[in-house]
């Protein structure tokens, strides 16, 4: 087996620890190298803003921003790499990388990616304080730019070893299934597929129905057999991947709206702290990075990790 490349992006915060802490609890320790990676501000944010680079009379002060800065980072890298060795990686599987800022933080980040990276992880936010329904600037720009490298967005406190795939059939969520398996520590990891058969019969006019009650069972039904045979076949290749069976299971729900609510409410109420979802579904619109489900999913997940795959 191959081995799998993360790159994690850290930025000193409390957030992107929570995200090492993420990994090392979730991640098989087996073929996967990890990469933590900072990009380093050499002049304070708010310089940004009016086009400062610097003047004559600041110039100790930022010297000495620059050291704490660097010490700062350093100690905070150090502790990182240790949580990882700790939670089970060889230390020749950590490396720590640092950068200046090139670009921007987000297209450093994605130009970094695209040197054979097979993952991104990164937090909800930095230090920031945007609460817990927003997503950071950084995290939102790579949520919507990514196309091709699977995005882990980790919350705060998060149950790592309950995973739900959004399942619905599509190349996508077949492939989110792969990547956990490829990914995925499987010692006592319990994993869900979810899957949502929606009634065709959709309350737009008040509450009239187009279409009558059997024909609204059999759609139900025969869309119900047909997925299932797919997740049948899903959980057969996280058994082959090394999951226990036993700890694999599939629920099919009917008769719901909003798959993107029905999906976090299911991972709420049954304490699922990681979602897995495929970047777009059966409706593959190119000119979009994400599939509405999946972005709804992404923004309402504050204390969960969420895959885009």
């Amino acid at each position: 087996m191959s081995v799998k490349r993360i790159l994690v992006s850290v930025d000193g915060s409390l957030k992107s620890m929570a995200a090492v802490d993420y990994i090392g609890k979730i991640m098989s320790k087996q073929n996967i190298h990890v990469t933590l990676f900072h990009v380093l501000m050499q002049r304070p944010e708010a310089y940004l803003d009016f086009n400062v680079i610097s003047a004559r009379e600041d110039s100790s002060m930022l010297e000495e921003w620059l050291k704490k800065s660097g010490k700062y980072i350093d100690k905070f890298m150090s502790h990182a790499v240790n949580k990882l060795i700790q939670s089970g990686f060889s230390p020749n599987s950590v490396e720590v990388v640092s950068q200046d800022l090139e670009t921007g933080y987000a297209r450093d980040i994605l130009k970094k990616a695209a040197d054979n990276f097979d993952a991104i992880v990164v937090g909800r936010y930095g230090f920031s304080n945007l609460g817990n329904y927003v997503l950071g600037s950084i995290t939102s720009k790579l949520a919507e730019s990514i196309h091709k490298i699977p995005l882990i967005v980790v919350g705060a406190e998060v149950e790592a070893k309950k995973i739900l795939i959004a399942f619905d059939g599509s190349a996508n969520s077949k492939k989110a299934v792969d990547y956990v398996g490829d990914f995925a520590d499987k010692k006592d990891c319990h994993v869900l597929l979810l899957t949502i058969v929606r009634p065709v019969n959709i309350p737009v006019l008040r509450h009239e129905r187009f279409f009558t009650e059997k024909y609204e069972q059999d759609w139900l039904d025969a869309n119900t057999r047909k997925i299932a045979l797919v997740m049948a076949e899903m959980k057969k290749r996280l058994v082959a991947c090394g999951f226990s069976p036993d700890l694999i299971s599939e629920t099919i729900l009917r008769e719901k709206q909003s798959r993107a609510e029905c999906i976090f409410s299911h991972a709420r109420k049954q304490g699922f702290g990681t979602i897995v979802a495929g970047r777009k579904g059966l409706t593959d619109i190119s000119e979009f990075a994400m599939g509405r489900v999946t972005r709804k999913i992404l923004f309402m997940g504050s204390d969960k990790a969420v895959w885009i795959v």
